[in-house]
């Protein structure tokens, strides 16, 4: 009995040891305040450090390489006109708030991941890192919040074989860890802007993907809330006919454990360029295929999107094979909820050559194409949805615009409306949804379509615009959705 007591004895004060051991290796954290850009450069140069900004730190146009620190407080000051030589401001850093970020220009060379604050963000794996010493581990994943970033540039050159990831915030985001819901909390991105951000992008033949974002260009995991990119442009240009690229006004590609809310893109434009194709040996082309849409490019293994707009952007899209464009997301799969696309244009325009290859050219006003969806209390208005590809390069039924989607498979639509949107004459089209089919429509609204009395019903544009009315028929119940004063109901949300 005494052995069984002084076993347990010994195994409660090992834990406690072991508690204190991580208790004081957080303390020890140090905390370093910073007031030019010459102790910013000299003394952030370690990953368990906090970084304190007690004023505004202008670099003057110097140069400046990868800063690593643990977290930085920004204390509502302003980083500016920086250059940075290398594929992020910082190398490493989990937490990020109330700073903001003026006039400063990435030069990113041969680079997989390119970012103003930082290119890579990783979950790290728990085993080796649980009883580190040097508590560089973390368990809350990466946190931003309260970040203006304006007036800045990123530009890569790609040169190698890699995927290109490019975002103002992150390039990629990933977890090492197994997906879990609790995962969904550890990576964050809350009241944050992006404004007057250009972003140029160049492939090479050697890559595959390329993925660009406003905030992020890849994210497996993420959380945005409260959070905008306005007044950008985006030029991402492939190298190679291997490369594909995924272009949004928010976020390049998204996967599962990503949720978006109270979220927009204002007055964006993004120009991509595809067009490399050749014969192979049997005579048929092989050509890019591209997705691209003013809030997401695509989506996959259903992320959430909830209180969302995507207004005003132009989308230009030249692609030699297969494309997905939309107002707010090119190729979605996912749950899609209060939210919509109003005021975009959306440009395709394919290769002028005749293919025997069938692809597909797939343009929304709401959504390029929706598979294995729900999409529910959407609409889109006034978006002007455009093919410009030549009549003798491609089959009319291969070319699909829609008012509200281009194409729909598999997917539940509810609520929805698609209203007063211009379409292209020259292609397969719909007002609601142009192709593809086994789609669930309920209690939906256009003002012309084949699918009326099929789940749909006409509506004028004085019923469309007037706010209660419109609230009604879309279940538009929450207290975000305001009178839009001559336009459809509208989202007010504060950035």
């Amino acid at each position: 009995m005494n052995k069984t007591f002084f076993k347990k004895s010994f195994l409660v004060i090992f834990i406690i040891l072991m508690l204190c051991l991580l208790c004081s290796c957080e303390e020890t954290r140090d905390e370093i305040h910073i007031t030019s850009a010459e102790q910013l450069v000299m003394h952030a140069r370690s990953s368990d450090d906090i970084i304190v900004l007690d004023s505004d730190i202008d670099f003057n146009y110097s140069a400046c390489e990868e800063i690593s620190c643990y977290e930085l407080r920004g204390n509502g000051y302003t980083i500016s006109n920086v250059i940075v030589n290398s594929n992020s401001l910082f190398s490493s850093v989990r937490k990020v708030s109330n700073v903001n970020f003026d006039n400063v220009t990435v030069k990113a060379g041969t680079v997989s991941n390119a970012a103003i604050i930082s290119s890579r963000p990783e979950a790290i794996e728990i085993g080796s890192r649980m009883w580190s010493t040097s508590n560089t581990y973390d368990m809350d994943g990466v946190h931003v919040e309260d970040i203006i970033i304006k007036n800045s540039k990123i530009i890569v050159n790609q040169r190698s074989d890699d995927d290109l990831y490019v975002g103002a915030f992150f390039g990629f985001i990933e977890t090492k860890l197994l997906y879990s819901f609790e995962e969904e909390n550890k990576y964050s991105i809350k009241n944050c802007i992006v404004d007057n951000v250009e972003y140029v992008i160049e492939g090479c033949s050697k890559m595959e993907n390329i993925y660009c974002g406003g905030l992020v260009g890849f994210s497996e995991v993420l959380n945005v809330y409260n959070s905008a990119v306005n007044n950008s442009k985006m030029t991402v240009t492939t190298g190679g006919i291997y490369n594909q690229p995924y272009v949004g006004g928010l976020v390049g590609k998204v996967s599962l454990g990503c949720h978006f809310a109270n979220s927009y893109t204002y007055n964006n434009e993004l120009n991509i360029n595809a067009t490399w194709h050749s014969k192979n040996f049997l005579g048929y082309f092989e050509t890019q295929n591209a997705k691209a849409g003013g809030f997401f490019g695509c989506s996959e293994y259903y992320p959430t999107f909830e209180y969302c707009y995507a207004e005003s952007n132009t989308l230009n899209m030249h692609c030699s094979g297969e494309y997905y464009i939309g107002g707010f997301g090119g190729n979605g799969k996912g749950l899609f909820s209060n939210s919509y696309a109003i005021n975009n244009v959306i440009n395709g325009d394919s290769r002028q050559t005749t293919d025997p290859q069938e692809a597909y050219r797939v343009s929304g006003g709401f959504i390029g194409y929706a598979n294995n969806s729900e999409v529910r209390s959407c609409y889109s208005y006034n978006n002007i949805i455009d093919d410009h590809s030549p009549n003798t390069s491609i089959k009319k039924e291969e070319r699909l615009l829609g008012g509200l989607l281009g194409a729909a498979k598999d997917t539940d639509i509810y609520y929805c409306a698609s209203l007063g949107n211009t379409i292209s004459s020259t292609s397969t089209k719909d007002n609601f949804i142009s192709g593809f089919n086994n789609n669930l429509i309920y209690q939906s609204y256009c003002d012309s379509s084949k699918y009326i009395d099929s789940g749909c019903q006409t509506i004028s544009k004085e019923s469309f615009i007037d706010f209660n009315t419109l609230k009604s028929y879309l279940k538009l119940t929450d207290s975000r959705w305001i009178d839009g004063k001559g336009y459809p109901a509208r989202l007010n949300i504060s950035k």
